[in-house]
């Protein structure tokens, strides 16, 4: 009999990272420095596929480890939509304080045309 995902992935392929992409030991100001690329692939994908931005938005950091992303305990990842319908993610990091989060950074998509 198979077995069921407690999160079904909204994607029709496994991973979204590679395997190599383990960031659960780093450091924060590493991960300021890698994060924000490797969350704009996330956010990308968002845009393409909806499906993941909902997914996101309901699993958040458990959801990214379902994904293939494993982040440190000390840093929490919140997707939501702006008001202009587009994507978007709030780094923070845990405080002594379970109701302190510190705002590390945010992201967002931007289309850009040139000619």
């Amino acid at each position: 009999m198979p077995t069921r995902e407690p999160f079904p992935l909204p994607v029709p392929y496994e991973k979204i990272f590679d395997p190599s992409e383990d960031f659960s030991n780093q450091n924060t100001q590493d991960l300021l420095v890698c994060l924000p690329e490797v969350l704009g692939r996330v956010l990308a994908t968002c845009w393409i596929n909806p499906k993941i931005l909902q997914y996101l938005e309901e699993h958040g950091q458990q959801g990214l480890r379902n994904l293939g992303l494993t982040l440190p305990e000390t840093i929490s990842v919140s997707f939501s939509t702006s008001n202009t319908n587009r994507p978007q993610v709030t780094v923070y990091r845990a405080g002594a304080d379970p109701k302190f989060h510190a705002n590390l950074f945010d992201l967002k998509l931007a289309l850009m045309a040139s000619s």
